[in-house]
């Protein structure tokens, strides 16, 4: 009988020890897989803001560009204005000395 206690204490021993291996193991497989994702999640944060950066840059370019083809088309709007304006003040003007100069005649 004594026999069949020990076989069977050991055979507890032995399933105990082999539950606690499997909860080792499941464990480090946890620490490992949270450290993994961890890690991998630190990489995608740095790739993401990279990406935002630079889009960011490129957006920041698209804009500045498209403010200079706007200044310029405006400049070129103004400089048109102001040539129609001084064309129109001389050919008011030489019309009014013209008529000043047929009153006088």
């Amino acid at each position: 009988m004594d026999k069949i206690i020990n076989k069977i204490i050991e055979i507890d021993n032995k399933a105990k020890k082999i539950t606690e291996d499997s909860k080792k193991k499941k464990d480090e497989i946890d620490k490992y897989i949270e450290e993994e994702l961890s890690v991998k999640q630190a990489v995608l944060e740095v790739q993401y803001k990279e990406l935002i950066n630079e889009k960011k840059l490129d957006y920041d370019k698209k804009i500045k560009e498209k403010e200079q083809e706007i200044e310029q088309r405006t400049n070129w709007k103004i400089n048109k204005f102001k040539e129609k304006f001084n064309q129109e003040k001389s050919r008011i003007q030489e019309q009014i000395i013209f008529d000043i100069i047929k009153k006088v005649n």
